[in-house]
């Protein structure tokens, strides 16, 4: 069988978003994915659209990649990685309703640039019942002016290389390209 890998990355089409426990109303779609807090705290929500054409049930591995842009004049910290089982939009804020998740991983405190975080766990479950995708949840490990600033789904102009990503490996057939898939409309979605 040969290997397959796509990478996904939406544009502004794409579903993420930071929500805060104190400040800026709950939180803000904007062209930022913040975690970590001052005493507050930040999470990160992230949803990839997995519905497209010819994927498998089962990938050997799905990373996530954020690019990392800043600490906020704090410390970066590490991060819980979540199954996200509540369905949210990205004008959900902070309390409006509990998100029920399953912790899936744990990350080392990033450094700038590109951070790859597994979460193969999650993708094979979202191909085996794609009615169970509501996404990842990014929580801090520490807010003590801890913070991680990541590039989103909105960004623009220099930064719209930068938007998260979803690398799936997988064996394989080759898979025909789907332009409406593959490409991601605004995004620069890739297969090799």
């Amino acid at each position: 069988a040969t290997t397959q890998t796509i990478t996904l990355q939406p544009g502004p089409e794409g579903q993420d978003e930071w929500i805060t426990s104190v400040y800026y109303g709950g939180g803000l779609d904007d062209n930022r994915l913040r975690v970590g807090g001052w005493g507050d705290l930040y999470h990160a929500l992230l949803k990839f659209d997995l519905t497209g054409a010819g994927l498998p049930t089962h990938v050997a591995s799905a990373t996530l990649r954020l690019y990392d842009i800043s600490s906020n004049g704090g410390s970066p910290t590490g991060m819980y990685v979540d199954e996200l089982r509540t369905s949210w939009n990205e004008s959900y804020r902070w309390g409006a309703y509990p998100l029920d998740y399953a912790t899936i991983g744990q990350t080392a405190a990033p450094g700038p640039g590109w951070v790859d975080v597994d979460v193969t766990t999650a993708v094979n479950d979202w191909l085996a019942n794609p009615n169970s995708n509501f996404g990842l949840q990014l929580r801090p490990l520490f807010n003590d002016n801890n913070f991680n600033f990541f590039v989103s789904s909105d960004a623009t102009g220099d930064e719209a290389s930068l938007r998260p990503q979803l690398v799936l490996t997988f064996e394989g057939a080759s898979l025909a390209a789907d332009d409406d898939y593959l490409d991601g409309g605004l995004g620069n979605d890739s297969m090799a």
